[in-house]
């Protein structure tokens, strides 16, 4: 139980860290940090007033710019941050990131994701949502831990070349009803908050992005698993299953024959009519396909492998097993959002 001295003195740590971080150039003004629905979070000191946080690009670090020393994550290369910094930058993620609860988490969901029934890794690894050997190399664990924490903290802007953690800004949880933050030639974000602060991460869904996080919700958009399926008399549709903006148009490769679509969108829940709308506008050139058949049976396959994960999981009720299973139910309400057609868009 955590004493009112020892709440004191973190508010203590967290108000320095944050004038420190000012004193470099950032702008922090009206957050703390404290527990919540969604775990560890940031919440407005007062609702009534805006929160207001930019992270300037010299102060974003680039996620191969980081190195485990000790159980704490030290900067290598210093010349491009202000004088200080780095030290800040490795007492922040020992007190509020990395070290508060980044690496428990992590390792814990790792840990219990490597214990999933077999029949449950094997459906994962065959529909491309987790790699095994790809996820778990042979190498020191707490470096793949770090690592798999960086991956899970950093995004793409564009005055980096390679992906950057956002101090502070991403200590900030996922809603998908939320905006996200203001990426420019600064990270930034100022609004009122009712309760907790919130952002949507980037487009997922929600069984990927259980996997890549460790948490589930209803988002907004389901797209179709990997698939490699016949169609016609003698070719295939190879789906590669990956993620794009949902108005996006599929990019479509023609070999001898076979077809190969660079994503599907399956549903949406602010725009039912569109996914099977794209779908058979991409294909429209392919006057031999009955586009709108097709769809329903990737559709009714992505339902299945769903279903058949969900059900892998048998009697396992670890804490991991019971996300994965939410995830799956999160995943089919999300597809549930998809019916009808945008005959405009035709």
């Amino acid at each position: 139980m955590t004493s009112a001295l020892d709440t004191q003195l973190r508010e203590s740590q967290w108000q320095n860290m944050l004038d420190s971080f000012q004193s470099f150039g950032g702008i922090a003004e009206n957050i703390t940090q404290r527990q919540g629905e969604h775990g560890l979070g940031l919440f407005p000191v007062d609702e009534s007033k805006q929160v207001k946080l930019i992270v300037p690009k010299h102060l974003l670090v680039e996620y191969d710019n980081v190195e485990r020393q000790n159980d704490q994550l030290v900067l290598l290369d210093h010349k491009d941050y202000p004088e200080g910094f780095p030290d800040w930058f490795t007492n922040y993620q020992s007190n509020f990131s990395w070290g508060a609860d980044g690496r428990r988490s992590i390792d814990e969901f790792e840990q219990g994701l490597k214990a999933l029934p077999t029949e449950t890794l094997q459906l994962l690894d065959q529909n491309n949502l987790l790699k095994p050997a790809g996820r778990w190399p042979e190498e020191d664990w707490d470096d793949l831990i770090m690592k798999r924490f960086l991956r899970s903290r950093c995004i793409r802007v564009k005055t980096h070349e390679k992906p950057v953690l956002i101090p502070i800004i991403e200590l900030i949880n996922h809603s998908p009803k939320m905006s996200s933050y203001k990426v420019d030639e600064d990270i930034c974000i100022e609004d009122t908050f009712s309760g907790e602060i919130l952002v949507s991460y980037q487009l997922s869904d929600p069984i990927r992005r259980f996997l890549a996080y460790g948490f589930s919700c209803h988002e907004a958009v389901a797209f179709s698993l990997p698939i490699l399926a016949p169609f016609g008399k003698k070719n295939k549709l190879c789906i590669k299953g990956e993620v794009h903006r949902v108005n996006s148009m599929p990019k479509v490769e023609k070999n001898e024959g076979d077809l190969s679509l660079s994503h599907v969108l399956l549903s949406s829940t602010s725009s039912p009519r569109v996914p099977k709308t794209i779908f058979i506008k991409c294909l429209m050139d392919e006057i031999d396909l009955k586009a709108d058949e097709i769809f329903e049976q990737i559709y009714a396959r992505n339902i299945r492998t769903v279903v058949s994960i969900a059900n892998s999981l048998g009697t396992d009720h670890s804490k991991t097993a019971d996300g994965l299973r939410t995830a799956c139910l999160n995943h089919l309400w999300s597809l549930s959002h998809q019916y009808g057609l945008r005959m405009d868009m035709l």
